[in-house]
């Protein structure tokens, strides 16, 4: 006989179930009780359940998710870096530097109330830039600058003793 609770086989006549110790009527003829037929109390099936599976898949598509929002909210690929630096040198000419990825130019020009004077000696250069941590290397016609990024303030610092050998600390200001 089959167990109506469990589904399970029992020997006919027991009045106990030896597997749910559910109650049984005597000599109850088997009604073809299968697990899967049973409510509360039935026994787990093991028909393969996908719910498991997907469940997991599920928390990795979430993780995933969550750790490409933390890679672009924390700079990830430094596109909050990424713009317009400029450095008003002596008041007379604005050097710049435009960053966007790897990719970068540097640059200088002429303050517009100095070009009668001076002249127009704009000049740019495309160069290439690489960043270790808060620390920018530019890299200018074979030299290369080793730059401080400040993220608090967005402002890039190329030291005094750089290659531009500008005689002072040069602070570049987000725009």
């Amino acid at each position: 006989m089959v167990c109506p609770v469990c589904g399970n086989e029992v020997p006919d006549g027991t009045a106990v179930c030896p597997v749910c110790n559910a109650p049984l009527t005597q000599g109850a003829p088997d009604q073809g009780f299968a697990p899967q037929d049973q409510g509360f109390g039935a026994a787990p099936q093991q028909s393969g359940s996908k719910g498991p599976l997907i469940a997991i898949i599920a928390v990795v598509a979430l993780l995933v998710v969550g750790a490409l929002i933390f890679f672009i909210l924390k700079g990830g690929g430094n596109k909050d870096r990424d713009g317009r630096y400029e450095c008003n040198y002596m008041g007379m000419i604005t050097i710049y530097i435009d960053l966007k990825g790897s990719n970068a130019k540097f640059g200088m020009a002429v303050n517009e109330e100095y070009k009668e004077l001076a002249g127009d000696m704009s000049e740019e250069y495309d160069c290439a830039a690489k960043w270790e941590g808060d620390k920018l290397l530019l890299t200018v016609e074979g030299d290369t600058l080793e730059c401080t990024y400040n993220p608090s303030n967005k402002t890039i610092v190329v030291p005094e003793d750089s290659a531009l050998e500008m005689g002072q600390e040069l602070v570049f200001e987000k725009k």
